[in-house]
């Protein structure tokens, strides 16, 4: 950028000044107006754009004069509109069209992928999908101080339509009761589908790759009997796959019943992400007050989430 900027001129053709500074307006467009607009990680964005920005008003200066001396302005209008699609292809470099979601649960946002437009069923699904993470932090004894439940009415270019985030630091050893917690929260915003709309959707895939790396850690530590880490033979392979089958039956009996109680508290939720797209603070923490724990729920402690 700085060798761009040391080089930067103004032509001397009238054709070739004009060329220069419709880029310079489309350019400006390009970087700020729609990195600001559509990009969740803006400065990558700025960066890529502004250094295509500078150096192609730069080439315009050295070179424009000479280029201009033969085309006719038809052309010049179709250098203007080529050169404005390379900087807007450069500002979008910095942008992630990724979905944004960790394996680690502090900074993770529990979520719903979008590559399309939302539907009002869409709408309906996010909403209840979202609910279900939420109402797992019930659990807590005390809840997360940052913790956030948002159902976009919109899709945007971040790669998901909803999340739960909790703002929680995640421990390098998992402790049992937080593991049994964090398998159920992956799997709740697939129960919350089922409790409010009777049907799911096929939005959780990331919930459940996450799900099968935890509950494979989970087993190997022969919390349910013997369970296989690195299964050579068809047999063990079978085996591994009816004990993560089966844990999987008895959380989703777990959260079948936990929803089954809570049914109210669920839909009013629901109801709320769907007129207001995002719930924290008290206006979250409410809904958690009137939420009832089944019995055998696991129920982290204070220090399990706290440094």
């Amino acid at each position: 950028m700085w060798v761009s900027l040391h080089l930067f001129r103004t032509p001397e053709h009238y054709d070739a000044v004009l060329v220069q500074k419709f880029v310079m307006i489309s350019g400006l467009f390009c970087i700020l107006i729609y990195p600001l607009y559509l990009s969740p990680n803006t400065y990558p964005s700025l960066l890529y754009g502004s250094t295509a920005y500078i150096a192609v008003l730069s080439a315009i200066g050295i070179f424009g004069d000479k280029l201009i001396d033969t085309p006719n302005l038809a052309i010049s209008v179709l250098f203007v509109i080529a050169l404005t699609q390379f900087i807007l292809t450069c500002s979008k470099t910095g942008i992630s069209y990724c979905n944004p979601l960790r394996h680690d649960h502090g900074n993770y946002s529990y979520g719903t992928p979008v590559t399309t437009r939302v539907t009002v069923q869409d709408r309906l699904f996010i909403a209840a999908h979202e609910a279900g993470h939420a109402m797992v932090y019930a659990a807590f004894d005390e809840y997360p101080s940052n913790l956030l439940v948002v159902a976009k009415a919109k899709a945007d270019n971040s790669g998901s339509l909803g999340y739960v985030q909790d703002g929680l630091k995640p421990h390098n050893l998992d402790e049992k009761t937080m593991a049994e917690w964090f398998m159920l929260l992956l799997l709740a915003g697939n129960a919350g589908e089922r409790s409010h709309t009777g049907h799911e959707s096929l939005g959780s895939s990331n919930d459940h790759a996450r799900w099968l790396k935890t509950a494979d850690s989970y087993l190997s530590n022969l919390t349910r009997g013997i369970y296989h880490m690195h299964p050579k033979t068809k047999e063990q392979v079978e085996h591994n796959e009816s004990k993560l089958i089966a844990l999987k039956a008895e959380q989703q009996l777990m959260l079948d019943l936990f929803f089954d109680i809570n049914r109210s508290v669920h839909n009013d939720m629901v109801n709320e992400l769907r007129s207001r797209t995002f719930l924290k603070g008290d206006e979250l923490f409410k809904f958690l007050d009137r939420v009832v724990l089944p019995e055998a729920f696991p129920r982290p402690k204070k220090e399990l989430i706290q440094d």
